[in-house]
């Protein structure tokens, strides 16, 4: 028999049939309406302020695929901020604060800044978005109906190269991702343009 503590808890009950059908004692209570749930809840508060959880990168794709296209109400977008703040008003401090021109993580030779040629029209973008059917070709979420329009990236990160093969569409979320790692996305990126016009040409 397994000497079951706080420290095994999660492996005894893990697999164990007899658990399975064993109803919480907290199940269906909230701190509202229990005053044990809301001790709980209040010693978890205190303990994790100004601690955000080091989540894995594995973790942190499962809670953006999770909340992807959630759209929450106007008093969930207000706790939210108001834990926000609460956080940075506990003295946390950003990672990326502080860090720009060649601190920051993007950073490649300063070019970013540099106006985009003439060749770049609005003309230009919008053969790229037709010929796309406005998906973003990373993640294939169409925005033919958004008010704003996908971002039109530079593959080889030129802006000077404004041959249609160089350019792809992204949505706003993609063309950000697109900023790091820069060169793996590159060889992603016109593999895929490769393969689209192979597919015109035959």
């Amino acid at each position: 028999m397994i000497n079951v503590n706080r420290n095994n808890l999660g492996q005894a009950v893990k697999g164990n049939k007899i658990a399975l059908g064993h109803v919480p004692w907290n199940k269906g209570l909230t701190k509202e309406t229990d005053s044990r749930v809301a001790r709980i809840a209040q010693k978890i508060s205190i303990a994790h302020t100004g601690k955000p959880f080091p989540h894995t990168s594995e973790h942190t794709r499962k809670i953006a695929t999770s909340n992807k296209g959630k759209k929450r109400s106007a008093e969930t977008r207000k706790k939210m901020s108001e834990a926000q703040l609460k956080l940075y008003a506990n003295g946390y401090i950003s990672p990326m604060k502080g860090r720009i021109g060649k601190d920051h993580p993007c950073y490649i030779d300063g070019t970013g800044r540099l106006p985009y040629p003439l060749g770049w029209t609005n003309t230009l973008k919008e053969s790229i978005r037709q010929r796309d059917d406005y998906k973003c070709q990373l993640c294939g979420k169409v925005q033919r109906k958004q008010k704003r329009k996908p971002p039109v990236h530079h593959i080889d990160y030129n802006k000077e190269n404004l041959n249609p093969k160089n350019l792809i569409t992204l949505c706003p979320i993609c063309n950000i991702k697109a900023n790091r790692n820069r060169e793996i996305w590159t060889r992603y990126f016109q593999s895929k343009i490769k393969i689209y016009y192979k597919k015109q040409i035959a």
